[in-house]
C-alpha cells in the first residue's frame, strides 16, 4: 500500500510519501525494495506523487518534461 500525503501551508504545499515498493518477479513472487522515490519533480514548476504501473508513470514524466 502506498501512502502519499499533501499538506497545504501558508506559503505552498508539502508533499511526502512512504518509500517501499513491491515488484513482481517470475512466479508471481513479490520482492520489496526500500528507498524508492514516489514524489517526483516534473518540469520546472510541478511535483507529483505517484504509485502504480511504472510504464504509465514514466509516460507522464516524459510528457511533462
Amino acid at each position: 500500500m502506498t501512502l502519499i500525503i499533501a499538506l497545504k501551508c501558508k506559503d505552498g504545499v508539502i508533499l511526502g510519501s512512504d518509500t517501499e515498493q513491491t515488484r513482481m518477479i517470475l512466479g508471481g513472487i513479490g520482492v520489496k525494495d526500500k528507498n524508492k522515490r514516489k514524489v517526483k519533480c516534473i518540469g520546472s514548476c510541478a511535483i507529483m506523487g505517484c504509485a502504480g504501473a511504472v510504464d504509465f508513470i514514466q509516460k507522464v514524466e516524459r510528457r511533462c518534461d
